[in-house]
């Protein structure tokens, strides 16, 4: 496999979890929203993986953690679909 390969070749570390580096996202719904929301998520992850390439941490300080996390509570709430 693809993953194999790229340990073997010293290009992924053997202890790192694969699912989270995987840049493949496939909406489950062929809807319009639905590709709306995953070119949102893929901008998103892309935005996350520059700040950690330049050494950011979401994680510290608590307050920027704090916001992050509020900030992907109201995205998801956005995204939420209604009912009537």
């Amino acid at each position: 496999t693809d993953y194999e390969r790229a340990v073997q070749n010293g290009e992924f570390p053997p202890d790192a979890d694969p699912l989270p580096t995987n840049k493949t996202i496939v909406p489950l719904f062929r809807t319009t929203e639905a590709y709306q929301r995953f070119h949102t998520i893929g901008q998103f992850a892309n935005l996350l993986n520059q700040g950690v390439s330049r050494g950011l941490s979401f994680f510290k300080p608590r307050e920027f953690r704090q916001a992050l996390f509020a900030a992907l509570d109201r995205f998801r709430d956005d995204q939420s679909p209604t009912t009537a």
